[in-house]
């Protein structure tokens, strides 16, 4: 996701805070999907890098914005995801896309799916981590560590 449509995400949801609706808004979780290249510099694509980090920076500041009225807000940072998208684009397959993200990350035996990211979500957005907000999730398997 980019800046863009992070923005429009935190707008909905401002407009919901301002009118009121949606009922109990203390279990809300609001969450935004983002790169690890939010997290790090980069020698090639800085437009992309910069739209990552201007989504954590909008993560932080509406996590204080609508923190007043009860909403969390959280981003997760996941690494590189063997999506059929990914695959189309580095013109692989899913196989040869997974055993190159493998070899980067310190740990070994396991290889990202998207089903991890959804579980992180599921997560952020539940009662269990009613606490956690302005927070970014990274799941990249200790890459950034």
């Amino acid at each position: 996701m980019s800046d863009g449509g992070a923005y429009l995400g935190f707008c909905g949801k401002k407009k919901i805070e301002e009118e009121g609706e949606g009922g109990d808004k203390g279990g809300v979780g609001g969450d935004n999907v983002r790169a690890k290249e939010g997290s790090r510099g980069g020698n090639k694509l800085t437009d992309y890098v910069m739209s990552k980090h201007a989504v954590i920076a909008l993560v932080r500041s509406a996590s204080q914005q609508l923190g007043q009225h009860g909403i969390r807000v959280n981003s997760v940072s996941p690494f590189g995801v063997a999506t059929p998208l990914t695959c189309a684009m580095l013109g692989k397959e899913e196989e040869e896309v997974e055993k190159e993200y493998e070899g980067c990350t310190p740990l070994k035996g396991i290889v990202l799916k998207v089903k991890h990211v959804a579980d992180a979500v599921l997560f952020l957005v539940s009662d269990e981590s009613g606490f956690i907000s302005g927070h970014d999730m990274v799941i990249d398997g200790g890459f950034l560590a």
